[in-house]
Parts: C-alpha cells; sequence; structure tokens
C-alpha cells in the first residue's frame, strides 16, 4: 500500500468537496459530449459525483487510520524509553493512546455500519 501522503490527502480530499462534474468542461466539444456519454454510460453524473466521494471517503478512513497508527507508535516510542541509567529521573509516565473524542465517534459509527 505504501506510504499515505496526509498533506496530500486531505488536499485532494478538500478539491473533491465541492466538485460537480456537471460542472466540467472540456479543452473541444467533442471531447467534452464524449466525456459526457462516458459518465452517461456509467449512471450519470450524479451517480458519477457520489462515486468519487465515496471513494475518496474511503481512501481518508485508510489515511486516518495510518495516521493514528504511526502517530500512537511515535509516543510508545517517546514514553517508553528505560530510565534504569538514570536513577535522579522519574520514570516515565505510562503510555497511553491519545484519541480526540470526535474519532472515538467515528470509530464506533463505522463498527456499527458494519454489523
Amino acid at each position: 500500500e505504501g506510504e499515505l501522503v496526509y498533506d496530500v490527502s486531505i488536499a485532494l480530499a478538500e478539491r473533491l468537496e465541492s466538485l460537480d462534474l456537471r460542472d466540467a468542461s472540456a479543452s473541444s466539444k467533442d471531447d467534452h459530449d464524449m466525456i459526457v456519454n462516458l459518465v452517461a454510460d456509467e449512471g450519470g453524473m450524479d451517480q458519477m459525483n457520489i462515486f468519487i466521494r465515496e471513494n475518496m471517503a474511503d481512501d481518508l478512513c485508510k489515511v486516518q487510520g495510518s495516521f493514528i497508527e504511526r502517530m500512537a507508535n511515535i509516543r510508545s516510542t517517546l514514553t517508553s524509553w528505560s530510565h534504569d541509567d538514570v536513577a535522579e529521573h522519574p520514570s516515565p509516565r505510562e503510555s497511553s493512546i491519545c484519541i480526540p473524542e470526535s474519532i472515538t465517534t467515528l470509530v464506533t459509527a463505522r463498527r456499527e455500519l458494519s454489523l
């Protein structure tokens, strides 16, 4: 799957939020007509808009999951180093994953939809 690029994914998603294929243009009328006909064969502009948004939303879920996992791993590494050799320093606090409430709600909703 490779490295997921967070900023690129978000920038693309933000562009797609307002995309409406009915407003699209082409360099020539022939190209425009060909594209319109191909989209019509696949269910029409509204269906294609939905398809694009749903695929982007699915990709954002993957990016979000990767981001959360990567941050949790980094936090764990940062907070788990040993103080065995340095007695005067307090021991590191227990590592915990900080998950914003909105993400917890999203994960719970997604699990419920999967059932």
